[in-house]
């Protein structure tokens, strides 16, 4: 495992990407002090845990993720074995002194079976969100948001950007 690499995904799609995980501490670890996805789409993933398309976990102080012209599109987090709820939809965050920056991305149908259809943060994140949309349909009602931010140490900031929710009734 390489220490602290500088990670760019550039102009790449990830499409019915599914993993089943049994055993939350099942899964490949890189670390890394700056991520970079760029120009790249992810589209009907999904995930038994946190991260429908994406799940970013970084114990690194002061790492940097940065999602720039990105379409997260139908992806789910759903249950682990039954009892865990997934959370974060298309994008489960989790860092210590972690910055992560949302600039001209697309959240469209994502879904989890708790917090963040689209986006979830934990302690430890900064926010930063610009020029980015967040699109739901919501066929019945729900007990969480769109975007869930839980114990936000630092800063939050949403610059031109659009939340729209449609809702049918049943």
């Amino acid at each position: 495992m390489l220490r602290n690499p500088y990670i760019t995904i550039d102009k790449c799609s990830f499409e019915n990407i599914s993993v089943e995980i049994t055993d939350v501490n099942g899964h490949a670890k890189q670390e890394f002090s700056s991520l970079q996805i760029t120009k790249s789409t992810f589209l009907n993933s999904s995930k038994n845990g946190n991260g429908g398309a994406l799940s970013i976990l970084s114990q690194v102080k002061n790492s940097i993720v940065r999602l720039f012209q990105v379409s997260f599109i139908g992806n789910k987090a759903k249950r682990l074995s039954g009892t865990i709820p997934g959370k974060g939809g298309a994008v489960y965050v989790k860092g210590h002194s972690l910055v992560l920056s949302v600039d001209s991305c697309t959240f469209d149908k994502n879904f989890a079976d708790d917090q963040g259809s689209s986006l979830y943060t934990s302690q430890g994140v900064a926010i930063e969100i610009f020029n980015s949309s967040f699109l739901m349909e919501i066929k019945k009602p729900v007990a969480y948001p769109l975007v869930s931010i839980f114990g936000l140490e630092g800063w939050l900031v949403i610059f031109q950007s659009i939340i729209i929710i449609w809702t049918f009734t049943l």
